[in-house]
Parts: C-alpha cells; sequence; structure tokens
C-alpha cells in the first residue's frame, strides 16, 4: 500500500469521525443511550466502540502487538450534552 493510498485513508477516516461527532454533539443524553432492535447498543455504545478501535489499530500499528485489555478496564465515559 503506498504512502498517498495511506494518507487517503486516514484523512477520510478522521473527516468520518469529525461528521459523526459533530452530529452527535447534537443529540440529548436520552437520544445517545436509546437503543432499537438489531442495532449495535446505543449510539454511545456505538462511539466507545469506535474509540477503543482505534486505540486497539493505533497501538498495533505503533507495536506490532495486539493491545490487551483487562476484563475489568475502564470504559470511557462520553457523556455529552
Amino acid at each position: 500500500m503506498s504512502t498517498d493510498t495511506l494518507t487517503t485513508l486516514f484523512s477520510h477516516n478522521l473527516w468520518a469521525n469529525v461528521r459523526i461527532l459533530e452530529h452527535c454533539a447534537e443529540l440529548t443524553n436520552e437520544q445517545l443511550d436509546a437503543t432499537i432492535s438489531g442495532a449495535f447498543g446505543s449510539i454511545r455504545d456505538t462511539l466507545q466502540h469506535i474509540v477503543t478501535s482505534e486505540q486497539s489499530y493505533l497501538y498495533r500499528i505503533r507495536t506490532g502487538q495486539p493491545l490487551l485489555r483487562s476484563a475489568d478496564a475502564a470504559i470511557l465515559n462520553l457523556k455529552m450534552g
């Protein structure tokens, strides 16, 4: 994979994350915590998943090793609003 391709992928990822956060910042806590059938938890759960996944990807890129999390690892509190 060329450097240009990698730069494009990271740039798009940043753009998408910023757009998601901009839209989610306008939601109430009730909206962030709501769930519907067939979805991956709440919007807050999905944001948490994005953050922890990107932490894991960055760790693997830096070290070449998977990020091991303890079962009792602290969950980020993503309260917005």
